[in-house]
């Protein structure tokens, strides 16, 4: 930066050769920026990427309180897209750069992302193995996608936390949207947590920063189809409509061989045959295992069994048994994996069809 007369400035403004850009955002890609720390691993060790001011206060916050004795718990709420991770890890990255010990319990299947970081030298463990742990060793511990722990788990440690000899902290990352069973609703952990922290050490994340508007606005639209719809020009999503599950099936097993697009599987039973199984196409993605992370191009598929409520709200009817995990929850997973594209497979669903055609041309 160099000081400069305003004549300069004016000269350098009439020289520019400009461009008639009929849409700015189609300019914006929002993986340059806000990365994943499992699918963009290096780039976030390499620090290729940027926080927004509002979690750049949350970060300081919290790194000054942790050093002080009565702030023992924080937590960080934030729905799909919003850099609730990247926040989280982030925080765990400086405090590694300041050489302190820290952990971080996953709740759920850890993914390659996790992998890479242990490699690295992170501390990083599924939630099944946290009894492991001597939390007295730490100073903080990150309990990520905590709406999905069991409650004893959350009580035990809290009780560690609070009484733990060294002064640990403990940082909350959770979505409350992102549960995928019935008993992770009904536990209601983020109730737990609105408990336990103190309002001033319990942060918000906004979906400014949606990694895609157009795809955060379509996925409103989706399950609850009473909404009312704000004009949008949709680009990125794409529908394609199958009569039966076996037809749905073949286009998925040749779209493997296509690795633009990620195909999320729903999460399969071990016990019972679902619906879903029929066109399941077991590539070792589905629901739980994505947890947390963003793919580029994701693919989903709605089946005959979704219809919309009085309420307009998206739901599941004619199972023959209550399904362990929740349809609507995995569907609701799948789909906010997706940073660019979203493909729906729709199979003998005419209403569900018609409502997407709907939105599609909400804008004319």
């Amino acid at each position: 930066m160099v000081e400069v007369d305003i004549d300069v400035l004016i000269s350098k403004l009439k020289d520019q050769d400009l461009q008639d850009i009929k849409d700015i955002n189609s300019l914006f890609n929002p993986t340059n920026y806000l990365v994943s720390p499992f699918n963009s691993t290096e780039k976030f060790l390499e620090n290729n990427y940027f926080l927004t001011d509002h979690q750049e206060n949350i970060k300081k916050f919290i790194l000054e309180e942790i050093t002080l004795p009565n702030s023992n718990f924080f937590s960080i709420e934030g729905n799909a897209g919003t850099g609730k991770s990247l926040l989280a890890y982030d925080i765990i990255k400086e405090l590694k750069l300041r050489e302190y010990e820290v952990l971080v319990i996953h709740c759920g299947i850890l993914n390659d992302g996790h992998r890479h970081l242990k490699e690295k030298g992170w501390n990083i463990d599924s939630i099944r193995y946290y009894a492991n742990y001597d939390l007295n060793k730490y100073k903080l511990v990150l309990v990520d996608e905590v709406q999905r722990i069991y409650v004893n788990q959350f009580e035990n440690i809290v009780d560690k936390i609070r009484n733990s000899e060294s002064g640990c902290k403990c940082l909350f990352a959770y979505d409350p949207k992102q549960c995928l069973r019935s008993k992770e609703i009904r536990n209601n952990i983020p109730n737990l947590i609105k408990d336990i922290v103190p309002k001033e050490q319990s942060f918000t994340l906004s979906e400014k920063i949606r990694t895609n508007k157009e795809l955060a606005e379509f996925v409103k639209n989706l399950f609850n189809c009473n909404r009312a719809s704000k004009k949008q020009k949709y680009s990125n999503i794409e529908i394609q409509y199958f009569s039966t599950p076996v037809m749905a099936k073949h286009y998925l097993q040749n779209h493997l061989l296509n690795s633009e697009w990620q195909i999320i599987d729903y999460t399969e039973s071990t016990r019972v045959v679902y619906p879903y199984d029929h066109y399941l196409i077991h590539n070792g993605s589905n629901a739980h295992k994505v947890i947390g992370q963003e793919f580029d191009n994701v693919i989903a598929v709605i089946d005959e069994y979704f219809y919309y409520t009085e309420d307009g709200s998206l739901s599941t009817k004619g199972w023959g048994k209550d399904p362990y995990y929740h349809p609507t929850k995995m569907l609701f997973q799948i789909v906010t994996r997706a940073r660019k594209k979203l493909k729906l497979i729709i199979i003998d669903n005419e209403s569900v069809l018609q409502h997407c055609l709907k939105i599609l041309g909400a804008e004319n």
